[in-house]
């Protein structure tokens, strides 16, 4: 698997003003968003028999602690908690495929 464009896809959710983690730190939950990062770990789920590198492992177990830590922001921006709460634990299952569990 060439991971590079993943990598790239992934960072780019994280420093494009419009990026499904970028809104998040403002406090706006973004479903497109999601799904795009959804799209993106299911392409890494595919590939799982091939090993991750240090950036993409770096980049993926930083997620669930990154969303958890906006959960309050959300709260205050009057998003929806269920659905954030939904949307975190999709993640996660995609993140226990990819990285599986101890």
């Amino acid at each position: 698997m060439d991971s590079e464009p993943i990598i790239h896809a992934l960072e780019q959710e994280w420093e494009q003003p419009t990026g499904f983690f970028a809104r998040l730190r403002a406090g706006e939950f973004d479903e497109a968003g999601l799904e795009r990062l959804l799209t993106l770990l299911s392409a890494i789920e595919q590939a799982h028999d091939a090993p991750l590198s240090r950036r993409m492992v770096a980049l993926l177990w930083f997620i669930p602690l990154f969303m958890t830590w906006q959960r309050e922001r959300l709260v205050e921006q009057g998003e929806d908690l269920h659905t954030f709460e939904e949307a975190l634990h999709r993640v996660l299952n995609k993140l226990y495929g990819i990285l599986g569990l101890p």
